[in-house]
């Protein structure tokens, strides 16, 4: 490791589970051996952390538009220099069997070089998601009873109180 200290900074590609097993948020510094160490994506886009902040991953940045180029085909020189011309390179294995796979939202399993660049690009975008807790789902939930109520006379409360509830799950699974 010694030999590469030389001529790089050391970064962090941990990231952390939600309950369910899903990558919602990457790191913007970790510390190892007591020492802080910014994380991969914070390292990319020039963002400064501690450890313990975190970001949430924009999951709508499309992994499809990431350009891929085989390592191999690199190196036997079949690339086009202009593809990888001024741009930041991320070198990563996506084979199935070193395990590197992560599970996110809206794109199932996806490999860790590329759960990186999705997490630097949210950062390069400012677009870092927020927690934003129960409270928008309840006052969605509270404004459709109360439209629902207030047109009672033509639409049953029960229907209103159903709608209202489906669109609460249905915002929750959305979500997930």
């Amino acid at each position: 490791l010694a030999r590469f200290l030389k001529n790089a900074d050391p970064v962090a590609v941990n990231v952390s589970l939600d309950g369910g097993g899903v990558v919602r948020d990457t790191p913007l510094a970790v510390s190892i051996g007591g020492r802080p160490i910014a994380s991969a994506a914070a390292t990319l886009a020039q963002v400064k952390g501690a450890p313990g902040e975190s970001v949430g991953i924009d999951f709508s940045i499309d992994p499809g538009s990431i350009v891929r180029v085989s390592a191999a085909e690199l190196i036997a020189g079949k690339v086009d220099p202009a593809l990888i011309a001024n741009r930041q390179v991320v070198i990563g294995a996506s084979a199935v069997e070193l395990r590197d796979f992560f599970v996110v939202p809206r794109y199932g399993i996806v490999p860790g070089a590329v759960l990186q660049i999705l997490a630097a690009e949210t950062l390069k975008q400012g677009r870092g998601l927020v927690p934003l807790g129960p409270w928008p789902a309840l006052l969605a939930l509270l404004l459709i009873a109360g439209a629902g109520l207030a047109g009672r006379r033509r639409v049953p409360v029960a229907l209103t109180i159903g709608a209202a509830a489906a669109l609460a799950v249905a915002i929750e699974i959305a979500a997930s």
